[in-house]
């Protein structure tokens, strides 16, 4: 079924999301929904899509295999080629240290801001398939990963933003 982008102020968006456990994860429909979730990054011209962008509360988001371009599996299988699927995510700080860059997105349309993230990240969660992934990441592969947990944690990159500006094409 194809999914459709929630903007902002939409009140989940500013939700926490909740868990889901390694066995709902497998089951039929959850597997479906992260099928529509990939669609819906690729028919947004996303680069990553969290489930609360597209109205479900649940901790789990999707990001192109481009952003997996700076990362290093340290446990689990991760195919570098396909989108990545991760569920219930957390991150570690691996470095304090930080940059800033422009970001946007697809809930808050044609809105941009610099955003200070660190720069090198350890990502805990679930595959697609429930399985435990441990990813360190850095640039903008961190980067990808840090803004699209924020949406899982309800925090939008315009209270992160400097500089915000609306951007027209």
């Amino acid at each position: 079924m194809p999914l459709s982008i929630v903007t902002h102020p939409n009140p989940i968006l500013n939700t926490p999301s909740k868990n889901i456990a390694a066995d709902v994860v497998v089951q039929k429909d959850m597997q479906t929904f992260i099928t529509d979730l990939t669609e819906a990054m690729y028919k947004f011209d996303g680069v990553g899509l969290a489930a609360p962008q597209v109205g479900k509360n649940i901790r789990m988001f999707v990001v192109d295999s481009d952003a997996l371009k700076h990362t290093k599996i340290l446990k689990g299988t991760v195919n570098k080629d396909k989108p990545f699927v991760a569920i219930n995510p957390q991150w570690t700080l691996l470095s304090k240290k930080t940059n800033w860059d422009l970001e946007g997105c697809l809930s808050i349309p044609n809105v941009y801001g610099k955003v200070k993230r660190f720069s090198a990240i350890i990502l805990d969660c679930l595959d697609k398939d429930g399985n435990t992934v441990s990813l360190q990441a850095k640039g903008m592969s961190a980067r990808v990963i840090q803004h699209e947990t924020d949406h899982v944690d309800g925090v939008l990159f315009i209270e992160k933003a400097k500089n915000l500006r609306e951007i027209t094409h």
